[in-house]
């Protein structure tokens, strides 16, 4: 018999903030449960309340029509509840195996905790059948550190096996695999449905891969459930429209005036070669006023090939020139002395003071304007981050607010925002809109294209060929850590770039 987990006139607030007001929702097992907002909608407060992490909200939480108070993480295991967050590793131990992973709630509050002995056989047998169970094949012995973001995630979800959950939370899971590892990932989560009748919620962005993997869908705004039904009642469209509250038509955004090609390269880089072997004699260019794409899969070097060139990433050989001088950069610190900017990838980890305010986070990288001999002017930090949080239009109570607090969509507005206050000459993209909702994606290229026409220098990466159409005017594709093509923006369309990316020649 199927589960039903359910919320009634379910609220929570933070201060300034209504993140969740009056939802209702229902989950089953042996079901895919698709859900999925804008930024901000409430969808991963949501999550965080059934996984236990917020337990100050109103309303009710029921399991098969009986209530039930969900205070801790503990108590959603205990009920059956597990949740695998975009974020993996925070809920890992990199130094242990992944056996040691896959036991871990076995070993300290299951059956393995009632010895005082460790049975390491039990343990390495049990990780074994959780993943075989998946279809699985990693080494147990390894350490979680060395696994890819694809296994780690499958350790997880062996984890929540071991414990037999009745429901599994699975948050933007596919944010940044690459398809062959989104195909895996998706045949084991319908293997389970369908074996062991497993309910899962799914949160993602990426709206075609609702369509392959949901049942049901769920749509919040606001704070609110604005819609909920079968998978195949509602259109791409009209679930866009749900979440924004009005329709969006992406297209091909306005450009400035064009480089010509008399101008000098404001940016070159020549035969750049990875010490590592990621990337390989990498050759482009790009003028002031320019969106230069170099679009690739997941794995295919893009992220190397930015880091590399702010200087966090040692090089074999290769030379690079911004403004027609030529630069050896050893360190991000020098990248930013030349006026050179990256938007990481992974914004939590790299891109912010996550426990920190929107107004700490938005001045750290022009601390020295904002100070006086050495002392800096609060009213003036102040001052300033109300300016650029207005001017990015970052959604927040006020720039107090803690920068974990914030969606997103906005928490990458202040990663951007950092640099414009600074005042960065080239910027680096790397993948922009991951975890970012269609509507905060839209702003994000505006921005972007705003930019370059102010005539700065853009290098947008990204696996997401898309949004390479709609901003970019040049592109270049990389394929295991080579350039296979260059090609205008008007030529390009999303066939041919995933053609070139994924080896054609």
């Amino acid at each position: 018999m199927a589960h039903v987990l359910s919320v009634h006139d379910l609220s929570l607030a933070f201060p300034g903030v209504q993140a969740l007001s009056g939802v209702d929702a229902e989950f089953r097992t042996g079901e895919v449960h698709a859900v999925v907002g804008a930024n901000g909608a409430g969808k991963s407060t949501l999550m965080k309340v059934l996984s236990g992490v917020y337990a100050h909200h109103t309303g009710e939480i029921r399991l098969d029509g009986r209530p039930v108070r969900i205070a801790r993480p503990a108590d959603a295991r205990e009920l059956g509840i597990d949740i695998v967050y975009q974020e993996v590793d925070t809920a890992l131990v990199p130094s242990l195996s992944v056996a040691e992973n896959i036991a871990l709630d076995w070993l300290t509050h299951g059956a393995g905790s009632r010895s005082p002995w460790v049975s390491w056989r039990a343990v390495h047998a049990l990780a074994k059948r959780a993943l075989s169970t998946l279809g699985v094949e990693i080494d147990v012995r390894r350490p979680v550190h060395s696994l890819t973001l694809a296994e780690k995630q499958l350790v997880l979800i062996a984890r929540s096996i071991v414990e037999k959950r009745r429901f599994l939370i699975l948050d933007e899971p596919t944010a940044a695999l690459s398809r062959q590892e989104t195909k895996e990932l998706f045949r084991v989560i319908r293997e389970l449905v369908r074996r062991d009748q497993l309910g899962v919620l799914f949160i993602s962005h990426r709206i075609p891969e609702l369509y392959e993997i949901g049942d049901r869908i769920t749509i919040m705004r606001d704070g609110q459930v604005v819609a909920s039904t079968r998978m195949q009642e509602i259109a791409p469209d009209a679930i866009v429209q749900a979440m924004l509250g009005k329709a969006l038509s992406p297209s091909r955004m306005p450009r400035g005036t064009k480089p010509t090609s008399a101008q000098a390269p404001h940016v070159e880089i020549r035969n750049l070669t990875d010490r590592f072997g990621k990337f390989h004699d990498v050759s482009l260019y790009a003028h002031r006023g320019e969106v230069v794409g170099i679009a690739g899969l997941v794995g295919a070097g893009k992220t190397e090939l930015c880091r590399a060139m702010i200087g966090a990433r040692p090089i074999a050989r290769g030379t690079m020139a911004v403004g027609g001088q030529a630069v050896a950069l050893r360190s991000p610190s020098e990248a930013i002395r030349k006026g050179i900017a990256l938007i990481p990838e992974e914004r939590r980890k790299e891109g912010l003071w996550i426990e920190e305010s929107v107004a700490h986070n938005l001045t750290i990288a022009a601390l020295d304007a904002l100070s006086v001999f050495g002392v800096v002017r609060p009213r003036e930090v102040e001052r300033q981050s109300d300016r650029m949080a207005k001017t990015l239009s970052i959604k927040t109570p006020h720039v107090g607010q803690r920068v974990a607090f914030l969606s997103g969509g906005n928490q990458q507005k202040v990663v951007i925002g950092k640099w414009l206050m600074r005042g960065a000459d080239v910027y680096l993209f790397d993948e922009p809109t991951k975890g970012v909702d269609v509507g905060a994606k839209q702003e994000i290229l505006q921005l972007i294209r705003r930019l370059a026409d102010e005539g700065h220098v853009i290098l947008y990466a990204t696996s997401e060929f898309s949004e390479l159409l709609q901003v970019a005017d040049r592109i270049y594709v990389l394929y295991a850590g080579n350039v296979v093509k260059e090609m205008s923006t008007a030529e390009a369309t999303e066939a041919s770039l995933l053609y070139h990316a994924t080896g054609g020649v």
